[in-house]
């Protein structure tokens, strides 16, 4: 089973599923890998939409490809299946989009910048996939 497949049997990633498809970037995780892919539930995802600050509603984040493929790539490393026993106490990786995130396990408790991973080490044939309780969203925003 691939990244791509493992996130869609999953009902409570339903919307980044979606926002994988309508990026093109589930095309990517279906491929050869290895990837480490963070993914946000769909109650991160809806909690990320109620924030005003947010100002977009979720069909509006839905249909933004470009910023949505620049947030999905922010999700993904390359060329890495990174498992929650390879994450020191602080470690910092480089996503798909060229922005470093910053990893950490201390205590049981596996942190993606600034993402609690709750679901962690789901292993899938090109890669390892993180569940995590809000959307990372890139430093560098897109004009």
């Amino acid at each position: 089973m691939t990244l791509a497949e493992l996130i869609a049997s999953d009902p409570n990633l339903s919307l980044i599923n979606q926002a994988l498809i309508n990026s093109g970037l589930i095309k990517e995780i279906s491929g050869k890998g290895p990837y480490t892919v963070f993914v946000p539930t769909n109650e991160a995802l809806e909690k990320e939409f109620s924030n005003p600050s947010l100002g977009v509603t979720k069909e509006q984040f839905l249909n933004d490809l470009q910023n949505l493929k620049h947030i999905g790539q922010y999700h993904i490393v390359e060329n890495k299946s990174i498992t929650s026993r390879q994450v020191r106490e602080d470690m910092s990786v480089e996503t798909k989009s060229g922005e470093i995130i910053d990893l950490s396990y201390e205590n049981d408790i596996f942190r993606a910048g600034g993402a609690t991973v709750i679901g962690r080490d789901k292993l899938a044939d090109n890669g390892v996939l993180h569940i995590i309780d809000k959307v990372l969203m890139p430093v560098k925003a897109l004009a």
